[in-house]
């Protein structure tokens, strides 16, 4: 009986065992479980990041083209710019250019303006020197000598204003 005990003893140690490996493995197949899960769980995260990776990628991609794009308008905007800069000096010397042609036209105008008045002036005096009875009147009156072209013959002093106008027609 003894054995009869020590093997019944011996079966339920065994069996404590069994169910203390029993729990210990439902424990590992809750463990392994969870682990699944979590593993799933990780697999779907990782695939989803994967996508949004692919995603970034492709966003990445088209900033770099954006970029590019937007270096080539800067390059075409700066030499636009230095295009303009040089209209603009150009157009600034031209400008100079203008203004001093501009103040010698208004030097030649002045000189017109002055030559108009000085030909203006000298047509009243040819007028004047035409116009022999006029000249006549103001000679003796200017001098106050009635008298003098009295003691030369009219016809005389006609002539010479005659020849005098003749000679200013030929010049």
């Amino acid at each position: 009986m003894d054995k009869v005990l020590d093997l019944s003893s011996e079966i339920m140690d065994l069996n404590n065992i069994i169910i203390s490996i029993d729990h210990k493995f439902k424990n590992l197949n809750q463990e392994n479980s969870r682990l699944k899960n979590n593993n799933d769980k990780l697999g779907k995260e990782n695939f989803e990041l994967k996508n949004k990776n692919k995603e970034l990628d492709q966003k990445y991609i088209e900033l770099i083209e954006k970029n590019q794009k937007i270096i080539l308008e800067n390059i075409e905007i700066k030499k636009l710019k230095e295009l303009v800069e040089k209209n603009n000096q150009d157009l600034i010397t031209q400008n100079h250019s203008l203004i001093v042609e501009n103040n010698e036209v208004e030097k030649e105008r002045t000189n017109n303006d002055n030559t108009i008045r000085e030909n203006i002036l000298l047509k009243k005096k040819l007028f004047m020197i035409k116009n022999e009875d006029e000249i006549i009147k103001s000679i003796m009156k200017d001098d106050n000598v009635w008298w003098a072209l009295d003691s030369v013959e009219e016809n005389v002093y006609r002539k010479i204003f005659k020849k005098i106008n003749e000679h200013i027609e030929n010049l």
